[in-house]
């Protein structure tokens, strides 16, 4: 993932178990687009997501599904 990379936020079961990604046991919100604005380096990637709303916040790097690069 990189800055500019357009993202969803994968479901709870979906971050865990990837086969779940896109199937209809993935209860995350794929109706609401975000752009990462930020990566934070540490012990484990952070980036920064800015949504439609104007809000941002971190996520960690499974907890988001790329959509567009």
């Amino acid at each position: 993932m990189q800055v500019g990379d357009l993202v969803v936020i994968k479901g709870e079961w979906a971050k865990h178990n990837a086969w779940m990604v896109d199937t209809f046991l993935d209860d995350g919100d794929k109706e609401t687009y975000g752009i990462i604005i930020a990566i934070r380096l540490g012990n484990y990637y952070t980036h920064k997501v800015m949504w439609p709303d104007g809000s941002d916040d971190w996520y960690e790097m499974e907890a988001l599904e790329v959509v567009c690069k």
